[in-house]
């Protein structure tokens, strides 16, 4: 009979841990893995499918498409449409490969595509040209066509006949910054020049494809300038012009927002294993403390 009621009584224990504690050791266990997943920086949902990332390195952006930095990333297909909401429509380019990197004081992003004609003359045939557009407001990203009255976007637009010009102007080398403008627009056909952290570019065509890198001071937003801040992400689209089919203004292949994802600024290392030590104590005492309850 004694060993009836020991045996009753390590049931009853049992049921009283699975009913009121075992829920909270459960939580202290997700606790912990959660705390783990965050020491080793392991994400609980992967990013969205057209995404580009930005890979800091440890040496000055380069400016040059062909720089063997750039080989320290790799592309993001981000692929693109005709433009089809205000006519005339049009845009043959299906998509631009996109790499971008950043220093801790200026970002480079080299766009890429094929295009096998090179129109880069001043004269009556359309000339090859591409565009990067960021919002002005991260946080409240307008439609894709060139922003909305509520909120403004900032766009890069590089053209080859304008860096050609630049470089009948100085030599044989265009200046850094020859082709590209710094737009501001919040709707169609809206797109003015604006002064801001102006944006530079070069470009090289190889027969097949163009390639532009665009750079900029990272800063944050101004009247003229979109953010673009280390650890912060945001917003990103494209758009192509192709000269030798003709298409200027709204004739154009277009992206959609894509993701801009920033590498996180490292927090300190002694503050975070300090976090870590308080939370694992206070996790484990939390434990202790009801299993020690729960058999009393």
């Amino acid at each position: 009979m004694a060993d009836s009621g020991r045996v009753h009584r390590k049931v009853n224990i049992g049921a009283g841990l699975t009913a009121r504690g075992k829920a909270i050791c459960v939580l202290a266990a997700l606790m912990l893995v959660g705390v783990g997943l965050s020491m080793f920086n392991v994400p609980l949902a992967s990013s969205a499918a057209n995404s580009i990332d930005v890979i800091h390195i440890n040496q000055q952006v380069p400016i040059e498409p062909r720089s063997a930095a750039w080989d320290s990333t790799k592309d993001a297909e981000i692929p693109l449409s005709a433009q089809q909401i205000y006519q005339p429509g049009g845009g043959t380019t299906r998509m631009v490969r996109v790499r971008a990197l950043e220093d801790g004081q200026s970002i480079a992003f080299r766009v890429s595509w094929d295009d096998a004609t090179k129109n880069n003359e001043v004269g009556n045939v359309a000339s090859d040209a591409v565009a990067i557009q960021l919002p002005i407001d991260p946080s409240h990203v307008p439609y894709q066509c060139m922003g909305q009255s509520t909120s403004r976007v900032n766009i890069w637009q590089w053209k080859a006949a304008l860096e050609q010009m630049g470089t009948e102007a100085v030599g044989a080398t265009a200046f850094e910054g020859a082709g590209v403008r710094n737009l501001t627009s919040n709707g169609i056909c809206k797109a003015v020049d604006t002064p801001g952290i102006r944006p530079n570019a070069v470009s090289y065509h190889d027969g097949k494809q163009w390639q532009v890198v665009f750079s900029r001071a990272l800063g944050r937003a101004d009247l003229g300038s979109a953010p673009l801040v280390r650890g912060a992400s945001t917003s990103i689209a494209f758009a192509v012009w192709n000269g030798a089919r003709g298409e200027v203004r709204g004739m154009k292949a277009v992206s959609t927002w894509n993701t801009l994802t920033f590498p996180q600024v490292q927090a300190n290392s002694a503050g975070g294993l300090i976090t870590l030590g308080v939370i694992v104590l206070v996790s484990a005492g939390a434990v202790a403390f009801t299993m020690r309850r729960v058999a009393g």
